[in-house]
C-alpha cells in the first residue's frame, strides 16, 4: 500500500504538471506552425513538421483530457482512475515512442532533445503500469 502512495504521489504531481504546461506549450507550438506553413510568414524559423502537429492536436483532443481526470481521479481516490491511467500511459506511450524513434533517427537531433522526452516516456509507462496493477 506504501508504495502505490507513493506512485500516485508522484503521479498527482506530474499530472498537474501536464495540465497546466501542456496547453502552454502546445499553442506555441501550433501558432508558430500555423505562422509557417499556412500564412507563410518567413520570420518563423521553427518549421513543425505535419505528423507533430498531429500530435500536438492528439494531446489536446485525448491525451490532456485523461490527464485532468487522471489529477482529479487521484486527488478524490475514484476507483475509475486506474483504467484512465492505462489509457494515458498507453497513448502516451505510443507517442512518444514515435517521437523518440524520429529524435534518434534524426541525423540533426541532439542528445538533449531526448533527454527531454525520455522522462515524459518514464512516466507514461508508470501510468500504464499503475493501471494494470490490480485496485484492492
Amino acid at each position: 500500500m506504501g508504495v502505490q502512495k507513493c506512485i500516485n504521489g508522484l503521479l498527482l504531481i506530474y499530472f498537474l504538471f501536464m495540465v497546466i504546461v501542456t496547453p502552454l506549450i502546445d499553442v506555441g507550438h501550433i501558432l508558430t506552425w500555423y505562422a509557417t506553413n499556412k500564412i507563410g510568414d518567413a520570420t518563423s524559423s521553427n518549421k513543425i513538421p505535419h505528423f507533430a502537429v498531429v500530435f500536438i492536436l492528439f494531446e489536446h483532443l485525448l491525451v490532456w483530457p485523461l490527464c485532468i481526470a487522471n489529477f482529479y481521479g487521484i486527488f478524490k481516490a475514484k476507483s475509475w482512475v486506474k483504467k484512465t491511467c492505462l489509457i494515458y500511459g498507453v497513448g502516451a506511450t505510443t507517442a512518444m515512442a514515435a517521437i523518440l524513434s524520429e529524435i534518434i533517427r534524426s541525423s540533426g537531433a541532439s542528445s538533449a532533445l531526448s533527454s527531454i522526452y525520455v522522462p515524459f516516456l518514464g512516466f507514461a509507462l508508470i501510468s500504464t503500469l499503475n493501471g494494470l496493477v490490480p485496485h484492492h
